[in-house]
């Protein structure tokens, strides 16, 4: 009775470590605040599967308690993705199954023991059983550690499908290996088994290894590509600022001289030529129509992307109230609202019928936030309901990224809907006034 307490305490550690593991390996996807009763729960019914399994009360296949407990606990308690939990279920079924033969493996060469007598005896089986949760241990702290040492950046790929065959390769193999080691005992078996063991630890780490080189390689190729377009959309957006400041100075300076000229055409009688002139200067005003929202830097953009939107044969309605002075910078503010009024622009321009293209703009301040709302027609008909940037389910492409990210910086929030080929994005951000 007493040897059976001890063997359920080494299954209970066995399972507590894996469970640990995850833990600690899905704390970064795992938003939520952590349930230690759900880590002990899991722990024990994983360590009752295993004892059952080694009295052969209920015929349970080996990797049932090790891999679907890690599995269960990262995928429902830890919210990790599906196919990165069943990866590191294996591989951590892998490690378990390393650590066993190996340990077994080197006792018995030490003792000069066969295995099947090592197990037999008493203080054998004990310094195995402690000897492998001892590793286990090390090693799974060993990976939390360079794991949360390299802060991997988090994986956007859905599947581990040649991770899971080659860790599942490997376990096949190490099953085999488990047999021939109980059916014989040659030295020469024993050190092949050790061999194999470590051969396919250290290979599917050169795997785990070179492919987390590629995709680091890979991200920053891709951080460096949004950031230059950053940049790129940050001077438009300054540019177009600036060639609206220089237009209105231009039209400034120039008025003057317009009035004397119509006075000129007056004073002598031509009425017609000074009616075609002031016709003239109004097409000229109404081209490059002017916005008054109360913010300098949200008047010359929007005038901007509106003077290009007209030019395209979109109608664009607009309404806009805000302070002159907000909590939000101005570079922010230019690309937020210049990637919104681009969104906006592109998908009209898929649309052929020029009376179907309109953009709605209403951007407004109220109760201490800045309320943005766009309206656009589209190409596409539906796409989703109500989704919000915190699932980050309908965040695609590189404008959609960037509207997202100057809305959380600001703890704002933000609502789309695409349906029946309109395009609704609702923005709110809290803006104290300076």
């Amino acid at each position: 009775m007493g040897w059976m307490v001890f063997e359920i305490i080494i299954n209970f550690l066995e399972m507590l470590t894996s469970c640990f593991l995850a833990k600690k390996m899905f704390q970064n996807t795992n938003k939520e605040k952590k349930n230690n009763v759900m880590f002990f729960v899991f722990a024990v019914v994983g360590t009752v599967l295993l004892t059952i399994r080694e009295h052969n009360i209920v015929e349970i296949p080996d990797f049932v308690p090790s891999v679907f407990i890690f599995l269960l606990y990262a995928w429902l308690i830890c919210k990790a993705k599906i196919w990165t939990a069943i990866l590191w279920s294996l591989l951590n079924y892998l490690l378990i199954g390393i650590i066993a033969i190996t340990s077994t493996s080197m006792s018995s060469i030490m003792f000069s023991i066969p295995i099947g007598e090592l197990r037999a005896r008493t203080d054998g089986w004990v310094m195995i059983c402690v000897v492998s949760r001892l590793l286990q241990l090390f090693f799974s702290e060993l990976i939390i550690f360079v794991i949360q040492k390299n802060k991997w950046p988090e994986r956007e790929d859905k599947k581990e499908l040649s991770l899971i065959v080659i860790s599942a390769v490997s376990i096949a193999i190490l099953m085999a290996l488990w047999n021939i080691e109980i059916n014989l005992s040659q030295d020469f078996v024993l050190y092949t088994n050790i061999f194999i063991c470590l051969l396919i630890l250290v290979l599917n780490f050169i795997v785990l290894v070179f492919r987390e080189i590629l995709f680091r390689e890979k991200f920053d190729n891709k951080k460096l590509k949004e950031y230059n377009q950053l940049i790129r959309m940050q001077l438009r957006g300054q540019g177009e600022v600036a060639e609206m400041y220089s237009n209105i100075r231009s039209l400034k300076h120039d008025m003057n001289n317009h009035l004397h000229t119509i006075s000129g055409y007056m004073q002598t009688n031509e009425y017609e030529r000074a009616e075609e002139y002031i016709q003239n200067i109004i097409g000229e005003i109404s081209a490059m129509k002017l916005y008054q929202s109360g913010n300098p830097t949200m008047d010359a953009l929007i005038g901007s992307k509106t003077t290009l939107a007209k030019a395209q044969n979109i109608q664009v309605d607009i309404e806009m109230s805000v302070p002159r002075e907000l909590k939000m910078a101005p570079e922010d503010m230019v690309i937020l609202l210049g990637n919104l009024y681009d969104n906006a622009i592109d998908a009209n321009l898929k649309i052929k019928e020029y009376e179907k293209r309109y953009i709605n703009i209403r951007i407004l301040y109220h109760n201490s936030n800045l309320i943005i709302f766009f309206e656009n027609a589209t190409y596409e008909k539906d796409k989703s309901t109500w989704i919000t940037t915190k699932k980050n389910t309908f965040a695609h492409g590189f404008g959609i990224k960037n509207i997202d990210r100057i809305v959380n910086q600001y703890d704002g929030y933000c609502q789309r809907e695409l349906k029946n080929n309109v395009f609704l994005c609702q923005i709110r951000i809290p803006q104290e006034l300076l």
